[in-house]
């Protein structure tokens, strides 16, 4: 998926901003239809028949019901043996697998016949000018020193790094603050968890459609107050009004979804090419998000309390419109410093 982010910015340049939020969109849609399409190659529940010394009993591991405690009673040894003539379903689990595999080549198939008939990303983009009658335009990003791209670059890794553990804390320990703080049934827990993951996928079809009219920086900014005042609401209100906790987990889904991709777009409009190097400094730092938040609210919810989901995402979200700004601080006062050096030139 980063290649694919990579090279549909290569294709299309500064135009590129709907075609990377669909592109998020899409991946979205797959993480949710994949599991179903999964379903009919696993191995059903089935209840088996189990004999020891003469003794007959009906058992499933997924079985609950009032005649359980009966049946087991009647088991008076610890060790069973099925029946052989049992017949228990095995899992087609691998079937999946290979559907996958064979999926993965042919892709990997078009893009290497893409490789051969085009040569390089450059004859894309040149190709995709040509369809569009355009002419083949100067890059207007100012000149980048060594230490001014390190200094993005590692501003990046942070942004991803906050942005990633915003987004996977929120899914993994939304069903346990829910049902532990807020006293729910497992059944909503999980719902709004599904929830949460539908509004992300939704965030980035409809940020397809507001990158029409609305500037990256424009987006970004307005990204980071819903997810800021999403977070403020719930830290305040959620103890109090628990339809609150539903309302600020949409919202943030919907703000957070599509900020990835428009982080991309702004980077490719503004600062740098996003190329191989760009995208794996973002994904080191989300990668580094998604594994270390997770478990430090996970600590903080089982030792402390498990406001400390809310205050932690809080946090977090502060820190993530931190960064921003001094991304934007930095692109800035490097803009200033070329347009004073052009000044002395000319």
């Amino acid at each position: 998926f980063t290649v694919l982010v990579v090279f549909v910015i290569a294709i299309w340049g500064k135009r590129s901003s709907p075609f990377v939020q669909f592109l998020h969109f899409s991946q979205g849609v797959g993480g949710c239809i994949v599991p179903l399409l999964a379903n009919p190659f696993l191995a059903p529940t089935k209840y088996v028949d189990i004999e020891n010394n003469g003794t007959y009993s009906n058992m499933s591991n997924a079985s609950s019901g009032p005649d359980n405690a009966s049946m087991v009673a009647e088991t008076t040894e610890p060790n069973f043996l099925i029946n052989e003539n049992n017949d228990i379903t095995e899992s087609s689990v691998k079937y999946a697998y290979l559907i996958v595999a064979v999926y993965y080549g042919v892709v990997g198939l078009l893009f290497f016949l893409i490789a051969i008939k085009m040569k390089t990303i450059r004859a894309l983009r040149q190709d995709a000018k040509t369809l569009n009658n355009e002419q083949p335009t100067e890059s207007t990003k100012a000149p980048l020193n060594k230490r001014y791209r390190v200094k993005m670059l590692f501003l990046v890794t942070l942004i991803f790094y906050a942005h990633g553990g915003v987004q996977i804390t929120l899914n993994v320990l939304i069903t346990t603050f829910s049902v532990e703080e807020l006293q729910w049934t497992k059944y909503l827990g999980t719902a709004i968890a599904s929830v949460s993951g539908g509004a992300i996928t939704l965030s980035c079809l409809l940020g397809t459609f507001a990158t029409k009219i609305l500037s990256q920086s424009q987006m970004i900014s307005i990204q980071l107050l819903i997810m800021l005042l999403s977070m403020v609401t719930m830290v305040v209100f959620v103890q109090t009004h628990t339809y609150v906790l539903w309302v600020t987990v949409i919202f943030t889904g919907l703000s957070s979804g599509s900020m990835m991709a428009s982080i991309y777009s702004w980077l490719q409009e503004n600062v740098m090419p996003v190329t191989g190097i760009v995208v794996s400094c973002s994904m080191v730092g989300k990668s580094v998000g998604v594994m270390t938040v997770p478990l430090l609210a996970a600590g903080l919810m089982e030792n402390v309390h498990f406001m400390w989901f809310t205050y932690l995402l809080l946090g977090i979200v502060v820190l993530l419109g931190v960064i921003a700004i001094c991304i934007y601080a930095s692109f800035k006062v490097h803009m200033n410093n070329q347009n004073a050096q052009c000044a002395v030139v000319t």
